[in-house]
């Protein structure tokens, strides 16, 4: 939506609507998305002027890191913990769990059956 309606000249609206939202403290997803953006900003700008190893951006999703299943649960914690939301920092957390135990099980399957696997071309006896 944003993109939309600053092509049709509608940035100044949405710069006194984000005003608006400021200063009568409204969290709405829009407030979120600002804070996050803000935050990182001056993380940025604090590496550079404390001359530490800054990350440089590039990557298909700009930090270079491999997609996971677990990731968008970790972005929803990160926007509950700036509006300080706690109900939906937990549900994001017990979810971000279930998907990681579940991953976890998928690949505990899958090194047993390479086990298998290899054990039955070896033809290596695995009773004892």
């Amino acid at each position: 939506m944003r993109p939309l309606f600053q092509t049709l000249g509608g940035n100044g609206l949405l710069q006194n609507l984000g005003a608006i939202n400021h200063m009568l403290s409204i969290d709405d997803a829009e407030a979120r998305v600002r804070n996050r953006i803000s935050v990182n900003n001056y993380l940025r700008v604090a590496r550079r002027e404390l001359d530490l190893n800054v990350r440089t951006f590039g990557g298909m999703l700009q930090n270079q890191t491999t997609p996971n299943p677990i990731k968008p649960f970790v972005g929803q914690m990160v926007l509950a913990a700036y509006a300080n939301d706690q109900e939906p920092f937990n549900k994001a957390w017990g979810e971000a769990k279930a998907q990681a135990l579940e991953e976890f099980l998928c690949i505990a399957a899958q090194v047993v059956e390479r086990g298998r696997q290899r054990t039955l071309k070896l033809k290596v006896k695995t009773e004892c």
